[in-house]
């Protein structure tokens, strides 16, 4: 993969990944989710890393699509580390000026908190690199059928977390062609004070909001149009194969494991 995708871009490919059943994926996925925060260990976290490793290789995401995915939220994953580290009342390993020091305790954990947040991200980069948009809607569905007894819209929940997804590479795209088309007039995004830089780039997200309604609104007519009615739907998914059950078993092994004696 030469260029660096956004999250929520579906990628073409005839690897291992691509060919495992999106329910699985979606289901490895969850168990991860709750080791991350149910049990922060060490041990946990290199089986995650290991885990995104493996996957990333699998599905040919590279490191810099990873850091362009994490790039939004770089401010919220400093401020962890920051927040983690400083201490003011003269408690901390390292002291600089009037009180104020560093922890080395609290620089771990938000590193760890970091590596956490980047993990779990790193993954669902894989998967919806490699699953469909149909494919992500009936895995969705499937994971949240228990639910459908309580009378909850699973199938139109489903619906909007796959659509949610797959419009941030829309985004994307929109973003940079109206930036590029700002740029082409003349317009510098570097120069001038703040409130200069605020009113270009004003320039920029008024006319994006205003597109990425207009896309809303021609999904919203399509769907219209062929009659969608949620509950109900058929669905093409195909029943998993024998290497389907085998890698949900050992990922549900490998979440028992973890949540015992992890």
């Amino acid at each position: 993969m030469s260029r660096a995708l956004p999250l929520g871009t579906y990628v073409e490919g005839a690897g291992p990944l691509h060919a495992l059943d999106a329910r699985v994926k979606l289901a490895v996925l969850l168990m991860a989710t709750i080791l991350a925060f149910a049990r922060p260990s060490m041990l946990v976290m290199a089986g995650i890393v290991a885990l995104l490793a493996c996957g990333m290789a699998l599905a040919g995401v590279s490191a810099a699509t990873l850091a362009r995915a994490a790039r939004p939220c770089a401010v919220i994953l400093v401020f962890v580390i920051v927040a983690n580290t400083l201490r003011f009342d003269g408690t901390g390993d390292v002291t600089l000026i009037h009180g104020l020091g560093l922890s080395l305790l609290g620089l771990g954990n938000g590193a760890f908190a970091v590596v956490r947040v980047l993990g779990l991200l790193g993954l669902a980069l894989v998967v919806s690199t490699t699953t469909t948009t149909t494919e992500l809607a009936d895995a969705c569905g499937w994971v949240l059928s228990p639910l459908g007894r309580l009378g909850l819209p699973t199938a139109d929940i489903a619906m909007v977390l796959s659509i949610a997804l797959r419009f941030i590479p829309i985004c994307v795209d929109e973003f940079d062609r109206v930036v590029c088309a700002q740029r082409a007039r003349g317009m510098d995004f570097s120069e001038g004070g703040l409130r200069e830089r605020l009113s270009a780039w004003g320039g920029v997200l008024t006319p994006v909001v205003v597109s990425l309604f207009g896309h809303a609104d021609r999904l919203a007519e399509a769907m219209q149009d062929r009659l969608y009615a949620g509950e109900g739907r058929t669905s093409m998914a195909e029943a998993p194969k024998a290497a389907d059950w085998v890698v949900l078993a050992c990922g549900a092994v490998a979440f028992v494991a973890a949540l015992v004696w992890g």
